[in-house]
Order: structure tokens, then C-alpha cells, then sequence
């Protein structure tokens, strides 16, 4: 059923409850607005939101339909209408191609919602030649991540699966003087104004990469014209991946996964720092979660 305009959060509201630092997590609670109706440019269009939060972070998922993306903590970061992009032996799934138009809107990606006072699963499944693709996202009280798992059930020979999040680290202006970067464990790889685009290829020693902005900062006082909106980050498992790779561009980083035929489930962890963490307490707060052995793993079974 398509549903008309609500507002869920006022903008205070909502900033309000993102900034607060509690002792003690509240339950879950989840907002589905179904799909409603607005109208862009004289035509209907549909979307749906689904609200997540933790007690500690807020998080949006947005789907069209088709693609499903994260547009709430805020729209730099993770791409706000297209979280990732799944291939199957070249075929592509969960591209957002555009808003859906109400007349001859269909739902090729069935999102279902589960929910208790500790966990809340978003399953989102899309059929197509090549396979049926399933992106699992869970978040749990009290945590300030999306558990991501993508499960693939081929219907011919799986050669080969990539996975790819598009990025768009802190801010998105002043286009000329964005100075994009990644960290991890090993590596810190920064690409300067008017440098040319290159590909960070990531180690088996590393499962953890940190994508900024290394002059647009969080951290940076007030009035500073370099002050953004804050970083963003995954956790992989080097051992499911045949390569990991960032593509670095002066405007959004692209991280790729490519995984081999024996692969049919792939775990990640998502991080959001926006009007949290700067760019050194970010950095910090991975590695230490890399010391404490954060994991990958499939989640629990707690519903």
C-alpha cells in the first residue's frame, strides 16, 4: 500500500536524539512509513523509510523499490539512496536508477522488517537471472552499527560476487578543494586537489577502513570553514575476500569487494561518525575495536 507524506522527526528532534551520549540504551524502536507519495517536478514519485534507533544512533533506510540506501545519520557518507551494489557473475543488483515513479511503480526488492525491544532485522531480497540476493542489515540496542550481511543463492554457477559502496566521506563541498582519504591498520593513502584518481588495493592484515575527508573535519573548531560533518567506516573479513580495493576520486571513494565461487555469504559492519567523532578520535576508536576483535560474524540468532 502507498501511503501519503508524513513527517517522522523534526530536524531538532532528531539531532537532539543523535548527539545525546546515554548511559543507559533505551529498546529499540523502529518507524516504517511504508511508501508514500511526493511529487518532484510535476510527476508522483513513491519512497519508503524505515527508522532505526538504537538508543544510540539513529539510522534511515530508504528504498525506491529497487535499491535500498542510508540516508539518515546524513546523505554524505554511505550513498544515501544506494548503501551498496551486489554483481553476480555481471549481473547487477540493488542499483537505484532514479526516483520511482508512482504510475507503473513496481517493488522488485521485497524489504521485510522484524523487530523486538533488543534487534531489529531489515531483510531486503531481489530475484534476478542470475541469482536471488539477499542484504540482511541488523541493529541491536545500545550499538552504533549496521551488521551487514549479503547472502547469495545462485541459480547457475556462481563464478564470481563484487560488492560496492559508493562513499562520499564528511562533505561534498568545495568540490576543488576536497582532499578525499583512507586509513587502515597499515596504510593512510590521501588524494590530493587536482591529483588523478588511483586504487588502493588493501592486505590480508587488514579488515578495517576508515574513509574521510583528511582537510574537512569534525574536529576543527566552529568557525573554521574546514568543519564537516565526520568520517564513516567498515569492518570486513579478509579471509571471505579475494580482493579489497578502494577507488579513490576527488569527489566519492568506491570500495569493492570481489569474492570467489565458494563465497555465498559475506559479513561487514557499518560505521557512521557524522556529528560524532572527528577524523583522530574516528581512528582511534577503530583500533581499538580492531584490538578487541570486533567480528564479521554472522549475527546471532536472538529473534
Amino acid at each position: 500500500m502507498i501511503h501519503s507524506m508524513r513527517i517522522i522527526f523534526s530536524c531538532g528532534l532528531f539531532f537532539a536524539l543523535l548527539l545525546t551520549a546515554d548511559a543507559v540504551w533505551a529498546d529499540v524502536k523502529v518507524t516504517d512509513t511504508g511508501y508514500m507519495e511526493f511529487k518532484i517536478g510535476g510527476e508522483m514519485c513513491v519512497v519508503r523509510d524505515i527508522t532505526v534507533d538504537t538508543g544510540r544512533r539513529i539510522f534511515t533506510f530508504r528504498c525506491n523499490g529497487a535499491s535500498v540506501g542510508m540516508p539518515l545519520l546524513v546523505q554524505m557518507n554511505w550513498k544515501m539512496n544506494e548503501l551498496c551494489t551486489v554483481w553476480v557473475n555481471g549481473e547487477r543488483y540493488f542499483e537505484y536508477s532514479g526516483k520511482a515513479l508512482k504510475k507503473g511503480f513496481e517493488e522488485i526488492t521485497k524489504l521485510s522488517v522484524t523487530a523486538n525491544a533488543t534487534e531489529v532485522r531489515l531483510e531486503a531480497v531481489q530475484n534476478g537471472v542470475q541469482a536471488k540476493v539477499t542484504l540482511l542489515m541488523t541493529l541491536r540496542e545500545g550499538d552504533d552499527k549496521v551488521l551487514l550481511a549479503v547472502k547469495v543463492d545462485p541459480y547457475h554457477a556462481l563464478k564470481q560476487t563484487r560488492i560496492v559502496m559508493e562513499c562520499f566521506p564528511s562533505t561534498d563541498e568545495p568540490k576543488n578543494k576536497l582532499t578525499r582519504a583512507i586509513a587502515t591498520l597499515r596504510q593512510t593513502q590521501v588524494l590530493s586537489p587536482g591529483q588523478k584518481a588511483f586504487t588502493v588495493k588493501l592486505g590480508q592484515d587488514e579488515r578495517w577502513i576508515f574513509l574521510h575527508d583528511a582537510v574537512f573535519d569534525l574536529g576543527t573548531p566552529v568557525n573554521d570553514t574546514r568543519k564537516a560533518g565526520g568520517g564513516c567506516a567498515l569492518f570486513y573479513n579478509p579471509a571471505e575476500v579475494m580482493t579489497a580495493e578502494v577507488f579513490m576520486s576527488y569527489y566519492h571513494s568506491d570500495v569493492c569487494f570481489t569474492y570467489g565461487p565458494e563465497i555465498k555469504e559475506m559479513h561487514l559492519l557499518i560505521y557512521d561518525f557524522s556529528f560524532e567523532k572527528s577524523n583522530h578520535d574516528a581512528l582511534e576508536y577503530l583500533k581499538i575495536l580492531d584490538l578487541k576483535g570486533v567480528s564479521t560474524n554472522a549475527p546471532a540468532g536472538r529473534l
